[in-house]
């Protein structure tokens, strides 16, 4: 089996995530009549490169723990999830004061992460 290609397959989903956060980095809580939309959860705003650091915790839409950033590059971060590892962009970080965030569920990372696996695993053994 060729880890780096499973590794970079399953790193590609990061670019998906890319999309995700800075619109509800931009959300202001608030629906059209100015009334919070946002039932107890903690204001998001966008993360600055410098929130981003290796050992952060990062936390998914609804709050529940997604993994742990690995490390930190400018191509992005490498989060580690009990799915495996993934590059994200680092535009897709939002923060609140829970910490660093991203605006998809847990289990659709999840999901996203294997699906992923499977297919470089897929490309990297085409016989089997």
């Amino acid at each position: 089996m060729n880890m780096p290609k499973i590794m970079t397959g399953a790193m590609l989903i990061g670019c998906a995530l890319a999309v995700a956060m800075p619109a509800a980095a931009r959300d202001d809580g608030k629906d059209g009549a100015g009334h919070s939309s946002r039932k107890g959860k903690a204001q998001a705003g966008p993360a600055k490169a410098e929130d981003v650091t290796a050992g952060s915790t990062v936390r998914d839409k609804d709050g529940e723990v997604i993994g742990t950033i690995e490390s930190v590059e400018a191509a992005g971060a490498v989060l580690a999830t009990s799915a495996g590892k993934t590059r994200v962009p680092l535009a897709a970080f939002g923060k609140n004061e829970d910490g660093l965030l991203l605006n998809l569920a847990k289990a659709d990372l999840e999901a996203r992460i294997a699906k992923a696996v499977a297919e470089a695993v897929a490309e990297a053994n085409p016989g089997d």
